[in-house]
Formats: structure tokens, sequence, C-alpha cells
């Protein structure tokens, strides 16, 4: 008897049954890919939104802060409200001033030039928006 042969014969029908995958690790494979990009491209729209997020909470304060200097130079007893928006530098954000008496009753007569001076700053895209409040004499 040839035992050779035998056993040749038998790695060579073994090779042939492991050769390929079935479809079940097929299936379970692709089930692992999608649970795994699903979760990846979750991260990634994260990723994007606290981008937006962050990018507006940077360039708000610094409008905010411009337009209430700007704001000590427009104030004057006629002008409660002005609005625009920034054309040149920052054409997605628009902007809000809105002037109100406030007393303060140590202050006596010098109170009456004691004003309170709210900034808006909003995206128009998705309407986040951004608040700076000053209490200053003019």
């Amino acid at each position: 008897m040839n035992f050779t042969g035998y056993f040749n014969q038998m790695l060579s029908d073994i090779k042939k049954k492991i050769d390929g995958f079935t479809l079940l690790e097929v299936m379970i494979s692709l089930s692992i890919i999608a649970i795994a990009l699903t979760a990846v491209f979750k991260m990634h729209s994260q990723s994007l939104s606290m981008n937006f997020s962050t990018d507006f909470y940077t360039i708000a304060p610094m409008l905010a802060k411009k337009k209430m200097v700007e704001a000590k130079f427009i104030i004057d007893d006629t002008h409660r409200d002005f609005s625009g928006d920034f054309p040149d530098s920052f054409p997605e954000y628009k902007w809000n001033i809105k002037v109100k008496d406030t007393e303060y009753e140590y202050l006596g007569n010098a109170g009456e030039n004691f004003k309170q001076v709210d900034v808006t700053i909003t995206r128009k895209k998705n309407n986040m928006e951004y608040s700076l409040r000053q209490y200053s004499f003019y």
C-alpha cells in the first residue's frame, strides 16, 4: 500500500475545502465593518459640528467687542436700536445693538447717562447667537 499517495490525496482534499470563505463568514465580517464605519462616520459628523461652533465662538466675541467700541460713537438719546451686517469681512454674520437706560439710585443725577448696551452677533446660516452686555456712561 502506498501511504504517501494516500496522504497527498487527503492533503489536497483538505486544501480544497479550506480555500475561500463561507457565506456566514462573509456576512459576519460585513456586519462588523458596517458597525465600525457607522461609528467612524458619526464621529466625523460630530467633529464637523464642533468645528463650526468653535469657529463661531472664536469670531463672534471679536465682532461683538468691535461693535461695542463702535457703539460709543453712535449712541444718542433718540436712537436705541441699531442693526446691520459685516458685508466685506464676514457676510454670514449680522449684529444688533440695543441700548437701555439704567437707573442706579446711588449715582443720583449722574445716573441719567448710565446705559445698558447689549450687542448680539448672529450667524445667518444656523442661527447661532452670541451676546455681550456692557454698562457704561454715555
